[in-house]
């Protein structure tokens, strides 16, 4: 009955990537869950090498994540 406004329906990601900066940090952690469960892929960028087991985590839990190391802030990291 109400198939059509349930929050699978309403709000998908399947198909897209979500960037997640700051992606070993806690507030960084509750995004990619819900990305996650919207059907994203995830990548995790983060200064820190902690995003490599956050991505572990969440890929643990069945989501397709990747990790990357670099400071977003450095363009020639970034390029």
């Amino acid at each position: 009955m109400f198939e059509d406004v349930s929050p699978a329906n309403l709000f998908s990601l399947q198909g897209k990537v979500a960037l997640i900066t700051g992606g070993a940090g806690g507030i960084a952690s509750g995004l990619a869950r819900g990305f996650a469960a919207a059907g994203a892929k995830l990548v995790l960028a983060d200064r820190n090498e902690s995003v490599d087991k956050r991505a572990d985590e969440l890929r643990g839990a069945g989501a397709d994540a990747m990790a990357l190391v670099f400071d977003i802030t450095d363009a020639a990291a970034v390029e």
